[in-house]
């Protein structure tokens, strides 16, 4: 299951990206106390360059959250049933181990003398 968990991982680390990007474009525009909108790119100038078109494109890339974060949520909720799948039968699996272990160890004889008051 390990696999699987890194796998899960990976998945959300990607869902997540186009809110990462929305954060990212909100603290350059911030930092560079720039005017950012998804209706068109405002000139934004930072060192000799302009960033604006990039920073609106970034933002407009945000929306694909609505798209990758119920996915996302799909993903776990799968996630979560094959876990649990696979725990129960862990569980089960370890449960007749131990009886088939008690099953097999010889039972102790009673001690007579103790039984006779001796």
């Amino acid at each position: 299951m390990r696999l699987s968990r890194r796998i899960l991982f990976v998945f959300a680390a990607l869902a997540l990206l186009p809110l990462l990007g929305i954060f990212v474009t909100a603290l350059l525009a911030w930092a560079t106390g720039c005017e950012v909108s998804e209706s068109g790119a405002a000139p934004c100038i930072v060192f000799d360059t302009d960033i604006g078109g990039l920073l609106s494109a970034m933002l407009t890339a945000g929306w694909f959250a609505l798209l990758t974060i119920p996915l996302l949520m799909l993903l776990v909720g799968l996630w979560s049933l094959v876990e649990a799948y696979v725990w129960g039968r862990q569980r089960r699996r370890t449960r007749r181990a131990d009886k088939r272990a008690l099953a097999t160890q010889p039972r102790a004889e009673p001690d007579k003398s103790a039984a006779s008051g001796v």
